[in-house]
């Protein structure tokens, strides 16, 4: 197997366990790799002429997953650029910088309506509260689809998943429990 063929497959796999990948690439060594992806059913969003445009196609994408039936395409977002290390360095990255964009929070709210069916019940427009309650009704949704039996009175009311949604749910679960990423320290 060739190198190239190697890192191509290495590549699918990562968005197959996360199906949205920012990939930072500061030589440029792998934009030809990155690009041949696209041939393979996954949506690659090239940033190396302009980061911003490329922040742009990737927040419509985002956004148009709430409307698509079908299951998520994978995405990448290819960046010709070094990984942000420190705080300042993540919050003047387009692609995290969210708590001052003030448009995604109704986007999230749509999207976690339509995917979820969260209708999700805070006012805020802060990442941690809105964060907090969706890891709420992922964890209680995989907790009640687990039960073998109905759930007590008291805890009807409680929102959660229904059963169209348990693959996602579990899905979901599963990617939070085995990622590094996701791991209190």
């Amino acid at each position: 197997m060739r190198i190239r063929d190697f890192l191509k497959h290495h590549f699918l796999q990562r968005l197959e366990q996360s199906s949205c990948v920012v990939f930072y690439d500061p030589k440029g060594r792998y934009r030809e790799i990155v690009k041949d992806l696209a041939q393979d059913d996954c949506r690659v969003i090239d940033g190396s002429t302009s980061t911003i445009l490329a922040r742009e196609e990737a927040m419509e994408c985002w956004r148009g997953l709430a409307d698509q039936p079908d299951p998520i395409r994978p995405m990448l977002i290819y960046l010709p650029v070094r990984k942000p290390n420190s705080e300042v360095e993540r919050q003047r990255n387009p692609y995290q910088a969210l708590e001052q964009d003030e448009a995604w929070p109704t986007e999230l709210k749509r999207f976690a309506r339509s995917i979820l069916g969260l209708k999700l019940k805070t006012k805020s427009q802060k990442w941690k509260p809105i964060q907090e309650e969706v890891a709420r009704f992922v964890l209680f949704s995989e907790f009640t689809l687990d039960l073998p039996e109905e759930l007590p009175g008291d805890l009807k009311d409680v929102p959660k998943a229904d059963e169209s949604r348990r693959d996602l749910i579990y899905n979901v679960c599963e990617t939070l429990r085995t990622s590094q990423k996701h791991q209190v320290a």
